[in-house]
């Protein structure tokens, strides 16, 4: 049976409750059946210097989602053995292996308007619909962003959909530096998420 699938791709260093949330809304507001967690072995737009492992990586995205049966994690980019992590190829293989589902990739605004700077970013669409969240509620993007967003339909047939999210001021880098500094991190991320952390010893000071 055909299935409504959400993407949602990123370095996940570590998983914490905004992405887990972000989701959430996403296979609300889009009636997904599931939403897939993807990620990144080499991401092609951050450093890798403070990235950990990827079997670390999964595994925490294992324990963060464990209680969910609408969220599943794929080890995709590692199965494709890239040099650098594009989602075009993600994609590609997705649209190849499931060709009657129908996908949706799960972005945030900061990377939709620079989508132009992705790895041949004017296919993305061809395999997947954008989904875009908006924090603080909103309901539409500014007229800047609107505008924007109306010359890459124009130009790449680029459909964008909408959803609101209640913004969390949660980042995996903030989380990083704060477990350096030996500050609490407690209620950023799924308990068992921090367990795993703590047992692993990782992003200590070294």
């Amino acid at each position: 049976m055909a299935q409504k699938i959400g993407i949602l791709g990123g370095t996940f260093n570590p998983i914490h409750i905004a992405h887990l949330y972000i989701a959430e809304a996403a296979k609300d507001y889009l009636a997904l059946d599931k939403v897939m967690f993807i990620p990144a072995i080499h991401p092609y737009h951050k450093d890798s210097k403070n990235l950990i492992s990827f079997e670390h990586r999964m595994k925490m995205i294992k324990e963060a989602i464990k209680d969910n049966n609408d969220f599943i994690v794929s080890n995709l980019d590692q199965e494709l053995h890239q040099e650098k992590s594009y989602t075009i190829h993600l994609l590609k293989k997705l649209k190849t292996d499931h060709p009657n589902d129908e996908f949706f990739f799960i972005i945030g605004l900061d990377s939709l308007i620079n989508i132009e700077s992705w790895y041949h970013f004017e296919q993305l669409s061809q395999y997947a619909t954008f989904a875009c969240f908006l924090r603080n509620n909103e309901t539409l993007p500014s007229k800047y962003i609107q505008d924007k967003l109306y010359d890459l339909k124009q130009k790449y047939n680029m459909d964008v959909l909408y959803f609101s999210t209640v913004s969390l001021d949660i980042s995996s880098t903030k989380i990083r530096q704060s477990i350096q500094k030996e500050e609490t991190v407690r209620y950023l991320l799924p308990d068992n998420v921090l367990q795993y952390i703590k047992k692993k010893h990782l992003y200590e000071t070294r």
